[in-house]
């Protein structure tokens, strides 16, 4: 797995070494080199992570999230996406529709039409066929983006004609019940949480050809395979996260400087329940879930991510958790924020501060009011966006006073330049 996430042609799971990347990203202006560097000659299929075959400005960010070619998808064969991917008019519903004309369109959303068990996600997150990686070109993205300004286009549609438009992507105005996001994130119908129970895992997913092993082992029995996936053996301060998904400084990309985060983070302290909860003491497997202090098994997946030993990723050593996973009953609060009292109410699931009802989804991805996506003002963020420029807070909670406190987030020790960056 060492590569999953990455291809440029992905002829076995081994060599999908550059998935969710590119080529060569020689400019990408702006944006340098964020989610990627110039060239990562270590981790060396990450090299590419994050971006397309090249990306020679933000104008061609149009293949952001895929690659050149995935000759052999197959062992991807289900990965994001959905039966068959012919072309991208096919994915035109892949974390969207071909036109988002209602939420309702968005109905299914990140799933298929009927989800009735954890076999049938096997396509969940993939497609059965995707004949040509230049379908997916768009993955993520719009037909075209013809500057970081028209980036009103990523994540979104065929043509989002301006932010505005964005106004409903990954929410609405108003979801005034969840039953029309039922589809998202989820399946057909959530009948109970407890149907969801396996959604991104099961308790046995018996063959890998079924998700079986997607994002996780053949059994998860204490998930001690994957137990340090995205995470330290400990996590000890979330203070370290301070450097994760970002460089030393990030003086320019102005606006950028605060994306991924919010206005003030004084201690990345506040940060300690971004996509988690307060305490999740247990969840005793998944208590390292998403990285490793070290995966001696999954061999190969030791550097999914990560290196081989991350001595120093204790910093990373709260990434995607909390304090402690004390019990993965616990994991009511994980992806949220102040607190899940319980898994059924995942109320909070993906958003602060009190989503008092599932109805009540209306915030998902977002905070308390989006009054115009024009601003994106609390998409993917919290309390307030003011403005997309600010984009100050996204992903993140109380206060990141510079895009300096940003200057260690997703990363590791110290990244000096966005070229440092070209490791991550």
């Amino acid at each position: 797995m060492t590569r999953l996430w990455t291809t440029r042609e992905t002829r076995s799971i081994t060599s999908m070494t550059r998935l969710w990347t590119t080529h060569d990203i020689r400019s990408i202006t702006s944006m340098t080199r964020l989610w990627t560097t110039h060239e990562i000659p270590s981790i060396t299929s990450m090299t590419r992570l994050w971006t397309t075959h090249e990306i020679r400005s933000m104008n061609s960010m149009t293949r952001l999230w895929t690659t050149n070619d995935i000759h052999n998808i197959t062992s991807m064969t289900r990965l994001w996406t959905t039966h068959d991917i012919r072309s991208i008019t096919s994915m035109t519903r892949l974390w969207t529709t071909h036109d988002i004309r209602s939420i309702t369109s968005m109905t299914r959303l990140w799933t298929t039409h009927d989800i009735r068990s954890i076999t049938s996600m096997t396509r969940l997150w993939t497609t059965h066929d995707i004949r040509s990686i230049t379908s997916m070109t768009r993955l993520w993205t719009t037909h075209e983006i013809r500057s970081i300004t028209s980036m009103t286009r990523l994540w979104t549609t065929h043509e989002i004609r301006s932010i505005t438009s964005m106004t409903r992507l990954w929410t609405t105005h108003d979801i005034r019940s969840i039953t029309s996001m039922t589809r998202l994130w989820t399946t057909h119908e959530i009948r109970s949480i407890t149907s969801m129970t396996r959604l991104w895992t099961t308790h046995e997913i018996r063959s890998i050809t079924s998700m079986t092993r997607l994002w996780t082992t053949h059994d998860i029995r204490s998930i001690t395979s994957m137990t340090r996936l995205w995470t330290t053996h400990e996590i000890r301060s979330i203070t370290s996260m301070t450097r994760l998904w970002t460089t030393h400084e990030i003086r320019s990309i102005t606006s950028m400087t605060r994306l991924w985060t919010t206005h003030d983070i004084r201690s990345i302290t506040s940060m300690t329940r971004l996509w988690t909860t307060h305490e999740i003491r247990s969840i005793t497997s998944m208590t390292r879930l998403w990285t490793t202090h070290e995966i001696r098994s999954i061999t190969s997946m030791t550097r999914l991510w990560t290196t081989h030993d991350i001595r120093s990723i204790t910093s990373m050593t709260r990434l995607w958790t909390t304090h402690e996973i004390r019990s993965i009953t616990s994991m009511t609060r994980l992806w949220t924020t102040h607190e899940i009292r319980s898994i059924t109410s995942m109320t909070r699931l993906w958003t602060t501060h009190e989503i008092r009802s599932i109805s009540s989804m209306t915030r998902l991805w977002t905070t308390h009011d989006i009054r115009s996506i024009t601003s994106m003002t609390r998409l993917w963020t919290t309390h307030e966006i003011r403005s997309i420029t600010s984009m100050t807070r996204l992903w993140t909670m109380h206060d990141i006073r510079s895009i300096t406190s940003l200057t260690r987030l997703w990363t590791m020790h110290d990244i000096r330049s966005i070229t440092s960056m070209t490791r991550l």
